[in-house]
């Protein structure tokens, strides 16, 4: 797979709310490094999922928007407001979803 290649050039990949990869920094990317990543898409996503399961989302209403919908950031291991873009830490072995 392509992910080993891109760690040696120094080009992260990050998995984004489970569907969507975020490649940083972009201009370490090719054309010809967007174009496999574009085929390999399915099978990176899917790696980085088992890699990296997802936590259930926060049980609350952002505090600062009253939004309910977060978007999962693997690389941040955070819950994302997907309205004001605060973060949320996910409270692995606390009773709390706020850290």
């Amino acid at each position: 797979m392509i992910l080993e290649e891109l760690r040696q050039r120094g080009i992260k990949v990050t998995l984004i709310d489970n569907n969507h990869i975020e490649i940083e920094p972009e201009e370490k990317v090719t054309k010809d490094i967007l174009l496999r990543l574009k085929a390999e898409k399915s099978k990176i996503i899917q790696f980085l999922k088992q890699r990296c399961p997802e936590p259930p989302p926060p049980s609350f209403t952002c505090p600062i928007c009253g939004n309910k919908k977060y978007k999962w950031n693997v690389s941040k291991d955070v819950w994302v407001c997907e309205s004001c873009g605060m973060l949320f830490k996910h409270a692995k072995d606390s009773d709390s979803d706020i850290k």
